[in-house]
């Protein structure tokens, strides 16, 4: 019934390839702590894995009612809600206000504020509004420039640049 014991129990049977079980006891354990950052990115990180999307969603919403500034979480749930294999869960709107909090956070680490300028620009696509798409993706590509991204990503990013211009 301890949460940390929940937690180390969920993280040995993630690492057997006991997904089920590790999961139950992740859920468990933020039940019983959910204060606890490792046990909430572990369970939305092993939630997403298995593609168990409204899970997911459900799951970064009650982290951020712990956590309510915490970038991670705030741009886990923004991707989940603009960019989710599923489009029945995808939601422009809601998913825009996620990545704008993660995007502007004086704290996100370089990568974490750069995927939440990738989901920013999609979302403002999506929802019209053209200029504010290419002006966030061109803060974007600068932040991942001066962050020494790879070629790869970068790459990515200048996709989905020409992507907004046309």
């Amino acid at each position: 019934s301890n949460p940390k014991v929940q937690k180390m129990t969920a993280w040995l049977a993630q690492n057997k390839g006991l997904v089920e079980e590790a999961i139950a006891m992740y859920e468990l354990s933020f039940q019983g702590d959910p204060d606890d950052l490792a046990t909430s990115m572990n369970l939305g990180n092993l939630l997403i894995s298995q593609n168990m999307w409204a899970k997911s969603i459900s799951h970064y919403q009650l982290a951020l009612e712990h956590h309510p500034n915490e970038p991670l979480f705030l741009v886990k749930l923004a991707s989940l809600l603009i960019n989710c294999p599923d489009p029945s869960y995808i939601n422009y709107e809601v998913g825009k206000e996620y990545a704008e909090r993660a995007f502007i956070h004086v704290e996100s680490p370089p990568r974490t504020a750069i995927a939440a300028g990738r989901s920013l620009a999609i979302a403002f696509a999506n929802l019209g509004q053209v200029q504010n798409a290419r002006l966030v993706i061109n803060q974007t590509m600068d932040m991942a420039r001066r962050a020494n991204f790879s070629e790869t990503h970068m790459a990515v990013l200048e996709k989905l640049s020409l992507q907004l211009t046309k």
